[in-house]
């Protein structure tokens, strides 16, 4: 009998400690959606190998709620749909989100390049220097 309340006693403790861990879970700035969904989905997978499984709509709360400041206007729309995605859904869509990202930053800097360089054009100090003119 000892050892059943031990057992159960460090098992409420385990639970505790990860469902802790999964409700507080945050994306560091520097991160990528897989890394950071693969961190939701091994404690999800500990969670469940003990006996507590979390609803879809859970695993959809914990990661939009842990998602970067900067996907926040992204979540707002995600939210507002009429029917909430699945876990597996939003995987795809927050790892297609951070694709295109990924693939307009080189762009905007390009950009953001092309118009300072015609905003400078011919100003003192911003422009090219050739034969003592501007």
């Amino acid at each position: 009998m000892a050892l059943k309340d031990l057992y159960e006693t460090k098992n409420k403790n385990h639970v505790l400690f990860l469902k802790s861990k999964i409700l507080s879970i945050r994306m560091e700035e520097n991160e990528y959606v897989v890394a950071f969904i693969s961190q939701i989905k091994e404690l999800k997978d500990k969670l469940g190998d003990i006996g507590e499984n979390i609803s879809n709509i859970d695993l959809v709360t914990i990661t939009l709620n842990g998602m970067k400041e900067d996907y926040q206007i992204f979540i707002t729309s995600l939210v507002a749909r009429e029917k909430a995605p699945t876990f597996e859904d939003l995987t795809g869509i927050l790892i297609h989100e951070e694709e295109r990202r990924t693939n307009l930053k080189p762009r905007n800097e390009d950009l953001a390049l092309v118009a300072k360089k015609k905003f400078f054009k011919g100003k003192p100090g911003g422009g090219h220097k050739i034969g003592g003119r501007y």
